[in-house]
């Protein structure tokens, strides 16, 4: 599954919409504190890659990189 983080939801849902269109699995989350909750609960590992925005509020992109790696070392973004 592919995991897009992004604050706007247009944004997301079309970026999402793209993914499920090529036959892919996409769940989409709002914000870096989201992603981090559907990560932490990803029991099965089923997060195989991270798609997310560089600018969201209270989180850069690279700063969550940092941080989600912390939690999942070398995860795909």
């Amino acid at each position: 599954m592919i995991l897009v983080v992004d604050d706007n939801l247009v944004q997301a849902l079309t970026r999402k919409a793209i993914l499920t269109g090529a036959g892919l699995e996409a769940r989409t989350v709002y914000s870096a504190e989201r992603a981090f909750a559907a990560i932490e609960n990803d029991e099965a590992r089923a997060i195989a890659l991270v798609i997310t925005d560089h600018i969201m509020p209270g989180e850069s992109g690279s700063h969550f990189v940092k941080a989600l790696w912390e939690r999942r070392p070398g995860l795909p973004v």
